[in-house]
């Protein structure tokens, strides 16, 4: 038993405290050429995804959006411990109809159980409901 702790407790220190170190280096401010490349890599994973023929954003989806959020290159690592970590940008409608300046996010998470692996994926969220979008927030 005690051999089966000391492997959580190595494993642990091995994975998640070198990415929480990364995650706060990610955290710090991006700078004005860092939120260029952030936005020219959303537009162009959201035009990539809507020129799919048969696999893109339907346009029925589109019009009936309130906010899209785009998040390129959305990083998930695991080894017993996991996490995910990715930045974008997000715009909503506005009551006149028009989409709003974009604002810059992130988004982060954790996880536990048996999972190994690394993964990186363009993440596009489209909200129907501006009680969804507020959730984001």
């Amino acid at each position: 038993m005690l051999r089966r702790n000391r492997f959580f407790i190595m494993a642990f220190a091995i994975v998640v405290l070198p990415s929480l170190l990364g995650f706060r280096v990610l955290s710090a401010k991006d700078t004005a050429s860092d939120q260029r490349e952030r936005a020219r890599n959303a537009a162009d994973v959201l035009s990539e995804i809507m020129q799919i023929p048969e696999g893109g954003i339907p346009n029925e989806l589109m019009s009936r959006a309130e906010a899209i959020a785009v998040i390129p290159h959305v990083m998930k690592g695991a080894f017993g411990v996991g996490g995910e970590y990715g930045k974008g940008l997000v715009s909503h409608r506005l009551d006149n109809g028009h989409w709003s300046t974009p604002s810059y996010i992130k988004i982060g998470g954790g996880s536990f159980g048996l999972q190994l692996g690394v993964e990186a994926t363009d993440l596009v969220l489209v909200f129907t409901d501006r009680q969804g979008f507020k959730g984001l927030l």
